[in-house]
């Protein structure tokens, strides 16, 4: 496993089972299609899921609405910095844009009219309950029980106190769960640079060492809404680091034996998270009458 992370405490053993569990790469490949296709929308929310960040400050934004509704702006900021998820003026813009997308409304406080609150809509909601779905239903190829607990989670009863759950490990295990695979830090730093890994991953059917990707910087730029030359330099970053072979004539990047190791490593500990606080909620969920 990465040595980036510390598991003490946070179901090591469990994530080990997860990282040697035949269905991993399987699990991988559904999360990862997943993101990319919800990044694909055109327009909308989609346009702004472009990293790691930039997916949980969404998911921060709901958390709080349904444990302490009445969000401020200075708060959403102070959030995201706790977090480990940048500087407030990045929590900022992206709060802007969320306004400007339909993800989140400004609401006047009753108390104090000088006071706006921030409200997601149903549309953010909507938008990362998809995103999260499919984490789930990753989550469910490689660990126990997950499957039969996918229905409550579609459950809009069940919404305030998974997020609730969130909430709840963000505080104990934020920075924990936020840790990157210091292998992958390269992509997950970089706006876009978590889809165009994969990307990479997705266009090839298996991930033995080696493995060519084909790679189109033209078409990743327009998809994904950066420039070329931001591209590029990713791909000659991560050819340094020695994590891919560049190959910019060819079109193509040959994946390295360390990118794909990290990949499992990283996922197996994100997968058991998933299900960790899904688990989590479902002890605090009633269940419905007759079950």
């Amino acid at each position: 496993m990465g040595e980036g992370r510390d598991q003490s405490g946070l179901g090591g053993a469990r994530i080990s089972v997860i990282r040697g569990h035949p269905r991993l790469d399987e699990a991988i490949r559904h999360a990862a299609r997943g993101a990319l296709d919800l990044a694909r929308e055109p327009g909308g929310l989609g346009r702004l899921y472009r990293d790691n960040g930039s997916h949980m400050i969404m998911v921060i934004a709901l958390a709080e609405h349904f444990t302490k509704p009445g969000l401020t702006a200075m708060r959403f900021k102070a959030l995201c910095h706790e977090a480990g998820l940048g500087s407030p003026g990045r929590a900022g813009a992206l709060a802007a844009q969320l306004l400007d997308r339909g993800g989140l409304v400004e609401v006047r406080s009753s108390r104090d009219r000088r006071e706006h609150r921030l409200r997601p809509t149903p549309e953010l909601l909507a938008f990362i309950q998809a995103r999260i779905r499919v984490d789930v239903e990753a989550a469910a190829l490689v660990q126990p029980g997950v499957a039969e607990a996918l229905a409550r989670f579609d459950e809009p009863a069940f919404h305030p106190t998974y997020y609730a759950a969130v909430a709840r490990t963000m505080r104990q295990h934020g920075r924990r769960l936020g840790v990157l695979e210091p292998e992958l830090a390269l992509f997950f730093d970089r706006t876009a640079g978590t889809l165009v890994l994969l990307d990479l991953l997705v266009s090839v059917p298996e991930w033995p060492p080696g493995v060519v990707a084909p790679v189109s910087v033209s078409d990743w730029s327009g998809r994904l809404g950066v420039s070329r030359s931001h591209l590029l330099k990713l791909l000659r970053d991560a050819d340094g680091a020695g994590l891919i072979a560049w190959r910019s004539a060819e079109h193509e990047a040959v994946l390295s034996g360390r990118l794909i190791e990290a990949v499992r490593d990283f996922f197996a500990f994100f997968l058991f998270g998933i299900a960790f606080v899904l688990f989590d909620a479902l002890r605090d969920q009633p269940r419905p009458a007759g079950t």
